[in-house]
């Protein structure tokens, strides 16, 4: 095994709040409905301006107008229906959240995906912090691996606080990419003294098209299910233990204790997180995931599992039943699984809310007797 590593630069922030993960989930019957606009194409020209995207918001409804020269128009990406035509190139739909003023939306279309655009209700919590410039390390590492027989790359985030006799508490993270956002917030936390300096081990996911199964690399490594792709899970399995943790193991001062380790990943990824955790009871204490797309029909609980499990979802995500049925059937074969349920989609917000407050409740900072 070779690696090769350089300082690199954060490459920004994933917004969202820890707070919300504070709401209780809210019941199977909340959602949201999509309607016709019930606004013409005058009222749509009037708020877009020279805009591509625009929307407003009037008791439970989000109206959205949209401009585009396409022959069909795809909202994006809190919620995804297909917008309806008004005529002259402008699109419409009418939307009702009954918790709007609790939610946080993302709004960007097929047509034009560089326009981005972000209802944040007013009872919604606000943005975590970040630091205005970190002072830990963002340190990319790249592995020629044996397991997976090609190159792969960890991004890695390491405190400025010396690491504590027994070393850091690690997290093992899928979808590395998002450590160099996600560092900001945690190391706000850390400095805060709301958690404890933590070291962050970012995989970066496989790349690859999709086969004939319809699952592409990220996939076929990621979902724990006989019908994707067995060996392709157990080659990853096998990278994540005999050569990324060692590695990590070996260069840096972290913590070998179960108790200090922690899976954690979104959609896919979180998929990945919660599996490799519970099928590795003797290396991980807790797994976490976020808006996971696997359904509770891809795991088995024998209940003798010592893994406490930590899954996030957002309300207006399609993957928020399975979610949650998930961590009932986690429940019901008597492990300790913590759910909760926030007023978004299947987003970065969700993304970020989940880490944050799992990391609180994992590794909170420790009090001077």
């Amino acid at each position: 095994m070779r690696y090769v590593s350089g300082v690199i630069m954060a490459l920004g922030l994933i917004a969202a709040s820890p707070s919300v993960l504070a709401q209780p989930a809210p019941s199977e019957t909340f959602g949201y409905s999509v309607n016709a606009p019930d606004f013409t194409a005058a009222e749509a020209t009037r708020r877009l301006g020279s805009a591509s995207l625009t929307f407003w918001v009037e008791g439970t409804l989000l109206r959205v107008a949209a401009r585009a020269s396409t022959p069909a128009v795809r909202l994006c990406c809190t919620v995804q229906p297909d917008m309806q035509a008004l005529g002259e190139g402008l699109w419409g739909l009418t939307l009702v959240f009954p918790d709007l003023n609790r939610s946080v939306i993302a709004l960007q279309t097929s047509a034009d995906p560089t326009t981005q655009l972000y209802w944040r209700g007013p009872d919604a919590p606000a943005e975590p912090e970040a630091v205005a410039k970190l002072s830990g390390s963002l340190e990319e590492v790249e592995i020629d691996s044996v397991h997976l027989k090609a190159r792969r790359k960890l991004t890695l985030y390491t405190p400025k606080s010396p690491p504590p006799p027994e070393g850091y508490p690690v997290v093992y993270m899928a979808d590395g990419r998002a450590v160099s956002g996600f560092a900001w917030v945690v190391e706000r936390l850390i400095d805060e003294g709301v958690i404890r300096p933590v070291v962050l081990v970012g995989i970066w996911s496989g790349e690859g098209r999709a086969t004939n199964g319809g699952f592409d690399q990220r996939n076929r490594e990621y979902l724990p299910s006989p019908k994707v792709d067995p060996q392709a899970y157990a080659d990853h399995e096998a990278f994540v233990l005999k050569e990324v943790m060692p590695l990590v193991e070996a260069r840096y001062k972290v913590s070998t204790r179960r108790a200090d380790r922690l899976t954690y990943g979104f959609s896919a990824g979180g998929s990945w997180s919660l599996s490799f955790a519970l099928r590795h009871p003797d290396a991980f204490a807790q797994g976490a995931s976020a808006g996971m797309s696997a359904g509770p029909g891809r795991f088995t609980f024998s209940g003798t599992e010592d893994v406490t499990l930590y899954i996030s979802a957002g309300r207006y995500d399609q993957f928020y039943s399975g979610a949650e049925k998930t961590c009932l059937k986690a429940q019901a074969a008597g492990l300790t699984c913590h759910f909760a349920g926030m007023y978004a989609g299947h987003d970065p917000f969700v993304w970020n809310l989940a880490l944050l407050d799992t990391l609180k409740a994992v590794f909170p900072a420790r009090t001077e007797p």
